[in-house]
């Protein structure tokens, strides 16, 4: 019943890769692996990329100055505020392909994936 699939869920959060999945739940498929997509030559035609840096828009669960300086912390280049969509929130910006991973470890962070512009 319900109480071994809670068991399993328990026993799937204990693991130290949990964080990691989580992580990469927050980062679109085309953004997954980047860097080695890079080298193979296979990024997604949508996934735009100039000297190293690559654009992205940024899902958030909360807006406001202290995210974005979060988010400039964290290595994202952006000169648009914070716009709000729907119930959630929306940057877009630049970020060195080295460290989109390291971006998604902020939790204010729903989506982060390509920028359509």
């Amino acid at each position: 019943g319900d109480e071994l699939v809670e068991e399993k869920l328990a026993q799937k959060a204990d693991k130290p890769d949990s964080a990691y999945s989580l992580a990469d739940r927050r980062l679109d498929a085309r953004l997954q692996n980047l860097d080695e997509k890079v080298r193979t030559n296979s990024v997604d035609s949508s996934v735009k990329i100039s000297n190293g840096k690559v654009s992205v828009k940024i899902v958030l669960s909360k807006g406001g100055d202290d995210v974005v300086a979060l988010l400039k912390k964290a290595g994202l280049e952006t000169n648009s505020g914070i716009k709000a969509e729907g119930s959630n929130f929306v940057v877009e910006g630049k970020i060195r392909i080295n460290l989109l991973r390291k971006l998604t470890a902020l939790s204010q962070i729903i989506l982060i994936e390509p920028a359509a512009n």
